[in-house]
C-alpha cells in the first residue's frame, strides 16, 4: 500500500486503513522496510476490516523499529497467518525494544508478530475476541515486557498464546475468559521470567488428557528462574498439571500467590 522504505522513517498519524487486500509487489502489504535502523510509527490510527488474500503480512520489517500508539487493529487477517514479520536489530533489549505497543486495541486478528530476536514492550493495551490456530506472538529468542494490559475472550486452537523461547516480564496483566487446547497456555524455556500482580481467571486448558497446563516452564540451562509475585489464579481448569515444570535446573519462586477454585486432572 505504502511501498518500500529504503532508508529513513515513516509515520502514519490520525489515519483510517480499510479494505486492503494485498499486493505481490512488496513482501509487506502496507510497508516493507529493508534497511537496519529504519523506524515505523503508527499513532492514533484505525486499521479495520482488512483481509490480505496473499502470503504477505501487513508489515515486513528488517532491523526496523516499530511503534504503535493509541490505535486499533480490528478484523485483520493475512493468508501469511501473521500481521507483522520482524527480526530485532543489533543490541535490542528491554531498555531498547524494537517493538513498542501502547494504548492499542487488537480485536479479532491472527498472529500479531512473527520473527526472531525481538524485544517487545506492551503497555496499556488489550488483546481480545481472538480465535487462532497459531500463537499470538510467534517470536523465538525474544523478550516480552507487558504492563497494565489484558488478554481476554480468546480461543487458542492447537497452540498457546506465545512461542516457547520467550522471556516474560509481566506486571499487572490480566488473562481471562480463555480456552486453550494446546499443551500449555503460556510456555517458556528461556532463562528468566517474572509475573507480578497478574491475574489468570476463567481459563480452560482442555488439550490432550493429562498433558494440558496453564503454565509450563522448561529449564535448558543453569540459572533458569521463574518468579510469581502477588499473582492470582482462580476459576481455572486444566487437563494436566496447572503449572508444569520440566528439567532439573529450574528455580521457581512464589510470593503472595493466591490459587482459588482450580481443577486439575
Amino acid at each position: 500500500m505504502f511501498g518500500e522504505l529504503l532508508n529513513g522513517d515513516v509515520a502514519i498519524y490520525d489515519s483510517y486503513i480499510t479494505n486492503v487486500y494485498g499486493t505481490e509487489e512488496f513482501p509487506g502489504t502496507i510497508i516493507h522496510s529493508s534497511a537496519v535502523n529504519n523506524k515505523v510509527i503508527i499513532k492514533n490510527t484505525k486499521i479495520i476490516d482488512n483481509i490480505v488474500t496473499l502470503n504477505r503480512p501487513f508489515f515486513d520489517l528488517f532491523g526496523t523499529s516499530l511503534e504503535i500508539e493509541d490505535s486499533v487493529f480490528k478484523n485483520c487477517y493475512s493468508y501469511a497467518n501473521y500481521l507483522i514479520n520482524t527480526s530485532g536489530r543489533d543490541k535490542v533489549s528491554i531498555d531498547n525494544p524494537n517493538i513498542i505497543i501502547s494504548n492499542t486495541e487488537f480485536n479479532n486478528i491472527n498472529t500479531l508478530v512473527d520473527g526472531v530476536a525481538n524485544s517487545i514492550k506492551i503497555t496499556g493495551s488489550k488483546f481480545h475476541n481472538i480465535t487462532s490456530k497459531s500463537v499470538l506472538f510467534n517470536s523465538s529468542i525474544s523478550t516480552i515486557y507487558a504492563e497494565n494490559s489484558e488478554f481476554s475472550n480468546i480461543i487458542s486452537l492447537g497452540n498457546g498464546l506465545f512461542s516457547g523461547e520467550i522471556s516474560y516480564l509481566f506486571t499487572n496483566v490480566k488473562f481471562s475468559n480463555i480456552i486453550s487446547n494446546s499443551y500449555s497456555l503460556i510456555a517458556s524455556s528461556f532463562s528468566k521470567s517474572l509475573f507480578s500482580k497478574c491475574i489468570f481467571e476463567d481459563i480452560i486448558c482442555n488439550g490432550e488428557s493429562e498433558n494440558s497446563s496453564l503454565l509450563e516452564f522448561t529449564s535448558v540451562t543453569s540459572g533458569t528462574e521463574f518468579k510469581f509475585d502477588d499473582v492470582i489464579i482462580r476459576n481455572c481448569k486444566s487437563n494436566g498439571n496447572l503449572i508444569n515444570i520440566k528439567g532439573d535446573l529450574t528455580t521457581l519462586k512464589f510470593s503472595h500467590l493466591t490459587i482459588n477454585d482450580v481443577v486439575s486432572y
